[in-house]
This record gives C-alpha cells, sequence and structure tokens, in this order.
C-alpha cells in the first residue's frame, strides 16, 4: 500500500481528494492543513508520495521542499491544484525531487491527471529504490 500525505487548507478539498485516492489506488492518504502539521508528519512518518495543494503561500512551498530534499530521500512531491486555470499548452512541471506542478485546464478531470502522476511517480520512486538497494 502507497502511504501519501495531502496538504490543502481547505477541508472540502482535502476530503474530496482522498475519496478519490482511495477508491482508485491502493493508497492511504493522511491529510492535513498546513505546512507546520505536514513537518511534524514528516518527521514521524516516512510517505511514499507527497501531495500540496498548489495555492499554498509561496513560502510554505518553497520550506517544504527544502524539507523533502533534506530528509526525505527520493519522495516525489506533486503540487496539485483542483481549481482550473487558462494556462495555455501542457500542464507545467518543475523538478525539485521530482515534483510535477499540475493545474488543470478548462474542462479537464483533474483527479484522473492526479491519478496518472501518482501512478507515474511510485513505478519510477520503486525503481530507484530497487537501484540503490542492489
Amino acid at each position: 500500500m502507497i502511504l501519501c500525505l495531502y496538504i490543502d487548507k481547505n477541508e472540502k478539498a482535502r476530503l474530496k481528494v482522498k475519496k478519490v485516492l482511495e477508491e482508485n489506488l491502493d493508497i492511504q492518504v493522511d491529510i492535513c492543513r498546513s505546512l507546520e502539521e505536514a513537518i511534524e508528519r514528516i518527521s514521524k512518518v516516512r510517505y511514499d508520495i507527497i501531495i500540496a495543494e498548489y495555492f499554498l503561500p509561496l513560502n510554505s512551498a518553497i520550506s517544504l521542499f527544502g524539507i523533502v530534499q533534506s530528509e526525505c530521500n527520493n519522495i516525489p512531491v506533486i503540487l496539485f491544484s483542483t481549481k482550473q486555470s487558462d494556462m495555455k499548452g501542457k500542464n507545467g512541471c518543475i523538478s525539485v525531487v521530482s515534483p510535477h506542478l499540475f493545474l488543470p485546464k478548462k474542462g479537464e478531470n483533474p483527479y484522473n491527471e492526479l491519478l496518472k502522476l501518482i501512478r507515474l511517480e511510485i513505478s519510477l520512486k520503486q525503481k530507484k529504490d530497487q537501484e540503490t538497494n542492489n
């Protein structure tokens, strides 16, 4: 089973994302509402993947990446939003540990893309972990 931490200040969004992920993947989603709460959990639990609401304050997102890089070897991070955007072209990706930024385009189901990204990131993480252990 995949162990995921999802960070979002919006309670409705936290519960919706948790429900969608747990219904569609072999995953347990821990939810929290702030960076401070996330830092506390990351220090105690070894997560397989971390998903954070894209619209966290910028300093919170940067802090999250710094903590993940220094304390959580090889854990993928996805910045995600259920809010639709008018972005043209492809969805943006940024790279720190192996994080992705996903903002759904109009008419796009954000959860389908999130599920694809999680599957991809977990697969890549498992390959890296295997290489490290060999």
